[in-house]
């Protein structure tokens, strides 16, 4: 179906194009599962094709997301965007290694073990060039196991020498660390053996913090730089395309289940929103060139692409139920939690007090106490062990969530 997909994807882009006012991209990612299934050709084709309708020439950070096997294939795919790119500023790719516990990694159905991954670590040492920024993803899953002593020990002595020799070499550019999610009913709570994988989940929610904790410590006594909740990197390699999203940017993404989101700036007109015509068919726009049927209270547009392939291929891009239009406290609110989660934090507090509950400032002024926020002139920012407890801050301080 590959053919067919990639047809329909420029159709999207073709369609989509002439609806967006603003066509300057500052970047461009390929990611949210496998873009490795497809060719380096295609994939280079898919970007030279958003060239064709946007104005790409300013472009920033080019991201791909990788799986690291096959080791060969990957090799060959990251030497040929090199050839195909080289006049871009930044190539950044992404490769999500998960862990190097080999039971997880069959579990989980990679078919690569620690011996293979510390291959393809070493192999990358060779093919990386100037302009080239390396990110390496982990997730933390709470699997624990004992000593001899009978104390808990992460993965075993050798693969942990070999994580920490790896981030003080300093080779990659930034890791991702992300948290293993046990949402109810899902197969890793799951204890029938049948269903479940290795009969049980790995490990409780304290389990997942104190893995991803010590990955954490691990990473910062690197001398990486903490600069999102799930984030490190040397200094000036942080993705650009994170701090798009985190500021809340105009961006715009295409095939399924891809989600866009769009500010509405000016009088009768839509700057940077696409898919009008699949906005229209929810009856709140008059017209493409107008904003006559949209209450005046909205200033922004959320909207997702559907998840049904068959919908997709058929053209029907978009999942209308899913459709969010945003109000200026709906801004406010998403805009507090995603900026404080970042090394730039909240400027400006009092422009979030209709959002905030009425005690926010004894609340701010205890968690600066217990040196889980402090200020940098007039911006609010957390520590590192604040960023730990964002969800928990963050819901204390706004009213609404």
């Amino acid at each position: 179906m590959i053919g067919d997909y990639i047809e329909t994807l420029y159709k999207e882009i073709t369609n989509t194009a002439p609806h967006i006012i603003n066509k300057k991209i500052q970047t461009i990612y390929l990611g949210g599962g496998t873009p490795n299934v497809l060719s380096p050709e295609q994939l280079t084709g898919i970007v030279d094709f958003l060239g064709q309708h946007f104005d790409t020439s300013e472009i920033m950070e080019l991201n791909i997301e990788l799986n690291p096997y096959p080791t060969q294939e990957i090799y060959n795919l990251i030497s040929y965007f090199h050839t195909h790119f080289k006049k871009r500023p930044r190539l950044r790719f992404s490769f999500g290694i998960q862990t190097f516990d080999n039971q997880i990694l069959q579990d989980v159905r990679r078919p690569v073990s620690f011996g293979g991954l510390t291959d393809f670590l070493r192999g990358l040492r060779e093919i990386k060039q100037e302009n080239m920024v390396f990110n390496f993803d982990f997730i933390a899953f709470g699997k624990f196991g004992e000593t001899r002593k009978g104390e808990a020990q992460l993965w075993d002595p050798g693969k942990i020498d070999f994580f920490d020799r790896f981030a003080s070499s300093q080779f990659a550019d930034s890791f991702s660390l992300y948290t293993l999610e046990l949402f109810p009913g899902s197969k890793w709570q799951s204890k029938t053996p049948d269903q479940a994988i290795s009969g049980t989940y790995y490990g409780s929610d304290d389990d997942i913090f104190a893995e991803f904790a010590y990955l954490k410590d691990i990473i910062l006594d690197a001398w990486y730089h903490r600069y999102e909740s799930s984030n490190f990197s040397k200094p000036g390699v942080s993705s650009i395309h994170n701090r798009v999203y985190r500021t809340m940017q105009n961006y715009i993404w295409f095939w399924p289940s891809a989600s866009s989101f769009s500010r509405l700036e000016g009088l009768g007109g839509l700057d940077g929103l696409g898919r009008l015509e699949g906005l229209d068919r929810l009856g709140r726009l008059e017209g493409l060139d107008g904003l006559g049927g949209l209450d005046k209270e909205v200033k922004a547009v959320r909207w997702t692409n559907t998840s049904n392939l068959v919908e997709y291929l058929k053209g029907d891009y978009i999942d209308q139920s899913k459709t969010v239009f945003m109000t200026e406290k709906d801004l406010l609110i998403e805009s507090f939690f995603l900026w404080l989660r970042t090394d730039t934090g909240v400027s400006d507090l009092d422009k979030y007090i209709s959002i905030l509950v009425k005690n926010y400032k004894e609340l701010v002024e205890a968690y600066k106490d217990e040196w889980l926020l402090y200020d940098v002139d007039d911006r609010l920012l957390l520590t590192d062990k604040g960023m730990d407890v964002s969800n928990t801050i963050i819901t204390d301080l706004l009213k609404d969530i």
